[in-house]
């Protein structure tokens, strides 16, 4: 059980050190960094080393993960004088976006699963939440 989870920890050491490393390339290349952690995800998978999952659990863990280090990568890289000139578009688009994909993905859920709607509008509240997170990188360009 050791050996697994230390296996585990090493894997993930790894996969964020070269996550950070990409970050520097796709920066220096012009690249959304997005792009970039999602070629590192194919080429992690079983498209690519082989990397099996089966297991819905570590899936859900591991996207957390990878979650949280896009988060706070466009956190910690943002420089203010950067962010200045397109604050207020910035924010108006990503208030506005995530109110469309709450009741966008509200309706489609109960629409096709049936749920009721306050439960359906709870899901793309969920699912929405990060989508200001994933579209502001993109405006922010030198």
């Amino acid at each position: 059980m050791t050996a697994q989870i230390d296996l585990a920890l090493l894997v993930g050491a790894l996969v964020l050190l070269v996550a950070v490393g990409a970050m520097r390339l796709s920066y220096r290349l012009g690249l959304p960094v997005l792009l970039v952690y999602l070629a590192i995800g194919v080429a992690i998978g079983e498209a690519g080393l082989g990397i099996d999952f089966d297991d819905p659990e570590l899936a859900r863990l591991l996207g957390l993960c990878a979650l949280v280090v896009i988060i706070a990568e466009g956190g910690l890289t943002t420089r203010w004088s950067t962010l200045r000139p397109v604050l207020g578009p910035a924010v108006a688009l990503s208030t506005v976006g995530v109110v469309v994909s709450i009741v966008v993905v509200g309706a489609l859920v109960h629409w096709l699963l049936g749920l009721e709607p306050r439960l359906a509008l709870l899901y793309g509240a969920v699912l929405a939440s990060t989508d200001a997170a994933a579209t502001f990188t993109p405006l922010l360009t030198d």
